[in-house]
């Protein structure tokens, strides 16, 4: 069988990597930065099943000489076995979110592991459509980091055009990435891609200090109230913990440690230091109210990311389905 006609390229070397076993793999996993190991696992993951005769023949072609390997090769779990035996796990996690989107864009791709400062000087001159493009392919944290980076005067323009971006034809995408990476070549795609949205801002707003995050949104608001509007009813702020229901209080607070929870009731409303303490043990409030007032002043932006911290523990508890932190519209409230 000539392996050239079935695999070529990067889909060759995906193939070779399966075919050499997990342990043989991550050693080589090991010797890779994560813009190559993103590349590859996206190709890994897509492959069909390998058989034991297109094994020996891939590893004949690389003069290889492994002969142990099973009838057939399922990729998915092997993908996710070798990164979890490659990286550690906050690398893994990052590699692993990324490993189900389509194998295109790869200057696009290259941003999202690049250092919000890097990405930040790359566009600050473009125009706020252009970075709203290329925020929309960041993850939250990241895009949020970006925006923090760039002149005040630009940020609310960038942040009420990202809104307003829903589903962006492939050709915009693919001359967007051209032009971030010159020397690499779109795969390209057929579909059109989601970008942008209310949701995607929310999430970036969500992950901004206060200081930052309320000028957006008062701009934004004189722009276009109700879309300021859709995006406030999907953000969640720490303030918003005094809404959440005891149950699930009382399961982001055992992942919580008492300094964090301390730190965080530095800056945080009555509402929210009352509703916290309501679901403590009576020894536990004491201690949080004793360190409280012992505490010297602190750096808003420490409380705040502290904050953050909080925020995401109880945002992840909610994608795995223990809590719920819906918040409720203003005419959901009682008067």
């Amino acid at each position: 069988m000539n392996m050239a006609k079935k695999f070529v390229g990067p889909e060759k070397a995906a193939a070779f990597l399966v075919s050499i076993g997990e342990d043989a793999a991550s050693e080589i996993f090991k010797k890779l930065d994560l813009v190559e190991i993103q590349k590859i696992t996206k190709y890994m993951n897509q492959l069909p099943p390998i058989s034991k005769e297109d094994s020996d023949a891939i590893l004949k072609d690389f003069n290889s000489n492994f002969g142990n390997v099973d009838l057939v090769i399922k990729a998915d779990d092997y993908v996710k076995n070798l990164i979890a035996k490659s990286l550690d796990p906050e690398k893994a996690k990052k590699v692993l979110d990324n490993l189900h989107g389509p194998i295109e864009e790869e200057g696009l791709e290259t941003l999202k592991w690049l250092d919000p400062h890097v990405i930040a000087d790359f566009v600050r001159n473009e125009h706020p459509q252009t970075v709203a493009l290329i925020l929309g392919h960041l993850e939250p944290m990241q895009a949020a980091a970006v925006l923090t980076q760039l002149p005040a005067s630009v940020r609310s323009q960038v942040v009420f055009r990202l809104s307003k971006l829903e589903r962006i034809p492939p050709g915009v995408i693919k001359d967007l990435d051209e032009v971030l990476q010159e020397q690499l070549k779109s795969a390209g795609s057929t579909q059109s891609k989601l970008v942008g949205g209310v949701k995607i801002v929310a999430e970036i707003l969500n992950n901004m200090d206060k200081s930052i995050e309320e000028p957006i949104m008062n701009d934004i608001e004189k722009l276009d109230k109700e879309e300021a509007e859709k995006i406030r009813e999907l953000m969640f702020t720490f303030d918003d913990l005094a809404e959440v229901d005891d149950k699930s209080m009382q399961v982001i607070l055992r992942e919580i440690s008492h300094d964090q929870i301390v730190m965080a009731l530095k800056a945080a409303s009555d509402e929210v230091k009352e509703k916290i303490l309501a679901n403590v043990s009576k020894r536990a409030q004491e201690m949080i109210i004793d360190d409280l007032e012992a505490m010297g002043p602190k750096k808003l932006s420490e409380v705040e990311k502290v904050q953050h911290e909080i925020l995401k523990i109880a945002r992840r508890l909610e994608d795995e389905g223990k809590i719920s932190i819906a918040v409720k519209s203003e005419s959901e409230k009682l008067v």
